[in-house]
């Protein structure tokens, strides 16, 4: 097969919006102006965003670097870690509180803590550094084992505002989490397929039964299921996966911008060959819809040349 691409296909989308919507938001218009308001994560007052320069990194026992640290309005953070094999994020739960006059984060994996990051002062959203930022990390990233970052770091850059201040629907910058896929398969094969979870695997044995005739290779790339899409205000667009075999979750990152703007559709660029698979490529293109009341739809489509020609285009339902 060949290697698959993205590409947005407006009408396509916008009949798959129609299909794909619940009786919720039936009737809500979608919009993509900066108008649209959606409810602010009650941890958005601590989301924070900054990159450790060069010559402050943290570096762990094997060799790899802490390059930067988001944490999303909605409680994720994700580490950009520099390893031998190039970029690798990690992605974790935070928990935030002000503890002994200090401001704490506590990183979290499926409810194991895996760090901790501590300011004596407040970053704020006027883009103030920190003058004291201590990490204590100890986490485990595929292919590299347990790595362990401590140190204090100061002058720390902070991203958020050069975000902000450009882009009118700051408040998409979160983490999204899927409540329903529609998959919808044209050319050779024809059907619809509705899930309502984020789990990919069900998608492809779906396909299956309508003889899309999947590839082992293309049906083990969908063992999976999304945890979460987060997209952060340094540019970073993010996809948390629980892989279903192996119980172990994974994050695959790139950049992300607005295409163009109408702010209809998001441009993904991979920073090396090591990230994307075979149904998200470089330059990928994402439409997307967002609606008043805080739901959002993503929208995916892909040619698939094999056996059989067909196009596959994905609607996730996010909030």
């Amino acid at each position: 097969m060949k290697k698959t691409f993205f590409y947005l296909a407006a009408v396509a989308l916008v009949a798959l919006c129609n299909i794909s919507c619940g009786s919720d938001d039936d009737d809500i218009p979608p919009t993509n102006s900066s108008n649209v308001t959606l409810s602010e994560p009650e941890t958005s007052k601590a989301a924070i965003a900054f990159e450790i320069p060069a010559e402050k990194a943290l570096t762990s026992i094997n060799g790899e670097k802490l390059e930067a640290v988001n944490i999303t309005e909605s409680g994720k953070a994700l580490l950009k870690i520099n390893t031998a094999d190039g970029v690798k994020y990690v992605t974790c739960d935070a928990v935030y509180e002000q503890k002994d006059g200090k401001h704490e984060y506590t990183l979290k994996q499926v409810e194991k803590k895996v760090g901790t990051i501590v300011s004596s002062a407040m970053a704020s959203r006027a883009g103030q550094g920190f003058t004291d930022l201590k990490m204590e990390l100890s986490i485990e990233l595929p292919g590299s084992g347990t790595l362990t970052f401590n140190g204090t770091v100061g002058g720390v850059k902070m991203l958020w505002d050069l975000f902000a201040a450009s882009q009118n629907l700051t408040n998409i910058a979160r983490t999204w989490t899927v409540t329903n896929i529609t998959m919808s398969l044209r050319g050779d094969v024809d059907c619809t397929i509705i899930e309502d979870s984020g789990n990919l695997q069900i998608l492809a044995e779906k396909a299956q039964d309508n003889n899309a005739e999947l590839t082992e290779e293309e049906y083990n790339e969908l063992c999976k299921t999304i945890k979460g899409i987060t997209l952060d205000k340094t540019g970073i667009f993010s996809i948390e996966y629980w892989e279903n075999s192996s119980k172990t979750s994974t994050t695959e990152a790139c950049s992300w911008a607005w295409t163009d703007s109408n702010q209809e559709s998001l441009n993904l660029k991979f920073r090396d060959s090591n990230f994307g698979n075979k149904y998200l490529n470089d330059q990928s293109k994402i439409g997307v819809k967002f609606y008043a009341t805080g739901i959002a739809h993503f929208f995916i489509n892909t040619e698939i040349t094999g056996n059989k020609h067909y196009t596959a285009t994905i609607d996730f339902t996010l909030q």
